[in-house]
């Protein structure tokens, strides 16, 4: 089996990639606020059909269970890392318990608390993450985190006492994380899918500092992180974004090196987490197409940070969804209101998440070993090793321009091949200029791995690793 399937075809749109007035984003042409859009062929065309399960999972999330959980978080009247931790309200304690309950009450979802210790309050104090699971039926010892912050401050960030209702920051992707675990609860995966309430974010990523430095291995202790999902500020601030910007979202991914100072990166550039943003821009859009994602090429806003940095710093891909634009002067600050959010949004948000993650979780793993060499004049071939995890129907094979975010073709290859000739024109659909090349493994489903990391980089010359894509944890 082998056939060609262009990405530009029938144009149905999947997750569209645009930019904001703020942070141009990396288009087909360069940096530009022009919208990149990938496009694909029909799902029945490229041999993909969408998972009912999954169309299921994102038609059951409810606005209203958002929007009724913003407001129960917003009635702690704060959730400073320094209140009141003994579980009595107002404090940081009576949401921890809250949370927790939450997580309890959905069948076959398994929760701890998962205890770190913070001295930054003038005592010594034990906080808690929030940890809950999908238990895998396949490989339960890959894990799929999809986390986001619980813990909220005003102007003082130690400041445990006075009114901090964090109705977005961290109201709303409180509720997302509760909402995906609720409608993604009902059914089996293959990966067992983590849903973690982070506290002590505020004073600097303590809590999913401590799960993801060894606090993991004690809930799972074959466990292997395998890529997280960050929701941070997903409230849809009304004041400041407008119909247009509610039908869209943010996704920070690092390069490598991560880009954590001024300067955004280039699609001429590869790391995992960008390799986690191809499959949300994909898969993510085929199952939500009404949502519109916009690249941000970088770890995070400059001088900004959350949850997604612990893992992504240890190796780990990470993203983080974030709304289009921010009122700064509700962030942080006793005006961070149930008023001014849009649980719609976070619905919608969630819906993004939810099916990525389902559909990764389902997923065989990315195949292993990948090289591709140049064979002759416009042709290369690609070797690799099966995945380590799951079955394989299909192999795919695709390419981008250095100029582009997303893959433009797809290869199809059958699952007893390990190698395919490819024509750079005929095939992958590159005219000139330098490419990136990868193959995803595909169940017969229609389940698709991550692509193979690292992509190989093709000039006129050669195929090779890019350089620095292996130091993922190098910052500039």
């Amino acid at each position: 089996m082998r056939r060609l399937m262009s990405l530009f075809a029938l144009m149905v749109l999947v997750v569209r990639c645009g930019g904001d007035t703020s942070e141009p984003t990396v288009g087909a042409s360069g940096p530009s606020n022009a919208a990149e859009t990938p496009k694909v062929t029909a799902d029945v065309g490229l041999g993909l059909p969408l998972d009912p399960d999954i169309v299921a999972i994102v038609a059951a999330v409810d606005p209203d269970r958002v929007a009724a959980d913003i407001q129960t978080l917003v009635g702690f009247e704060t959730r400073n890392t320094c209140s009141d931790n003994s579980g009595a309200a107002p404090g940081i304690g009576a949401a921890r318990d809250w949370i927790q309950s939450q997580f309890a009450a959905l069948p076959g979802v398994e929760v701890r608390l998962d205890p770190w210790t913070y001295t930054g309050c003038g005592d010594s104090r034990t906080l808690h993450n929030v940890i809950a699971w999908i238990p895998g039926t396949g490989n339960s010892n890959r894990l799929i985190v999809i986390g986001g912050h619980y813990d909220s401050r005003n102007t003082n960030v130690k400041d445990g006492a006075n009114p901090a209702p964090g109705a977005n920051d961290s109201g709303s992707q409180t509720a997302l994380v509760l909402e995906v675990a609720r409608v993604m609860s009902q059914y089996s995966f293959d990966a067992t899918v983590v849903f973690a309430a982070w506290s002590g974010e505020e004073q600097g990523l303590y809590g999913s500092s401590a799960f993801v430095n060894g606090n993991y291995r004690d809930y799972f202790p074959d466990g292997t992180l395998e890529l997280n999902f960050t929701a941070d500020i997903v409230g849809g601030d009304n004041t400041v974004n407008d119909l247009t910007a509610l039908q869209q979202f943010r996704l920070y991914s690092p390069g490598t090196p991560r880009e954590i100072s001024s300067g955004d990166g280039s699609s001429d550039d590869t790391s995992p987490s960008r390799g986690v943003m191809r499959h949300i821009g994909f898969w993510g859009g085929l199952y939500v197409p009404t949502m519109t994602m916009i690249p941000k090429l970088r770890e995070d806003r400059p001088s900004r940070g959350s949850d997604h940095k612990s893992f992504i710093g240890k190796g780990i891909p990470g993203v983080r969804f974030i709304d289009v634009t921010e009122n700064l002067s509700h962030q942080h600050s006793p005006d961070d209101l149930y008023q001014y959010v849009t649980p719609s949004y976070t619905a919608r948000v969630a819906q993004v998440v939810a099916a990525s993650a389902a559909s990764m979780a389902r997923a065989p793993t990315p195949p292993q070993s990948l090289s591709v060499q140049r064979a002759s004049s416009g042709m290369l071939r690609a070797t690799w090793a099966p995945p380590t995890s799951g079955s394989v129907d299909h192999y795919v094979i695709s390419a981008r321009s250095a100029t582009e975010n997303f893959y433009r073709t797809r290869l199809v290859v059958s699952g007893d091949a390990l190698s395919s000739a490819l024509s750079l024109i005929d095939d992958l659909g590159i005219l000139s200029g330098t490419s990136y090349i990868s193959v995803a493994a595909v169940d017969a489903a229609g389940h698709e791995s991550l692509y193979a990391y690292p992509e190989y980089r093709c000039t006129s010359r050669s195929c090779s690793v890019p350089s620095g894509s292996l130091s993922v944890t190098a910052t500039r």
